[in-house]
């Protein structure tokens, strides 16, 4: 990421690397946030990206199997495939042409309907009914 950033001064200038925050403060960091970026190769659950998603934050993810069930195959936030700058990059060229307000919207209707306490435990429900 730093070297992606390096090359190009407007990214110099509109992109932060903050390193570790306490807990206590990723809301108010993911609320103030536009994007959140994921570089992972696999992830069980995307718990950071989850709760992003839950602020708002536009997840900027690899294209696996558990952020594409968290985006609805990429129905909010943008996917790349994973280890291929030129797709990260590609990705990230398309963020100025992004509605930030709609896209914003969209992931927390997205959260809302598939990954929030209430939709986790609708499907826990509904398996357990199955049983």
């Amino acid at each position: 990421m730093r070297n992606l950033i390096q090359t190009s001064e407007s990214a110099k200038k509109a992109i932060r690397l903050i390193g570790k925050v306490p807990h206590e403060l990723l809301q108010e960091w993911y609320s103030s946030a536009d994007y959140i970026i994921s570089g992972s190769h696999y992830e069980g659950g995307g718990i950071g990206i989850c709760e992003a998603m839950s602020c708002g934050c536009i997840p900027i993810v690899t294209d696996i199997s558990s952020f594409r069930g968290m985006t609805g195959s990429g129905k909010c936030g943008l996917l790349y495939e994973p280890g291929n700058e030129g797709a990260l990059l590609a990705a990230l060229l398309q963020t100025p042409d992004l509605d930030i307000e709609k896209e914003r919207s969209g992931v927390i209707e997205q959260f809302n309907r598939e990954l929030s306490f209430w939709a986790i435990g609708s499907k826990i429900n509904k398996i357990i009914e199955a049983l």
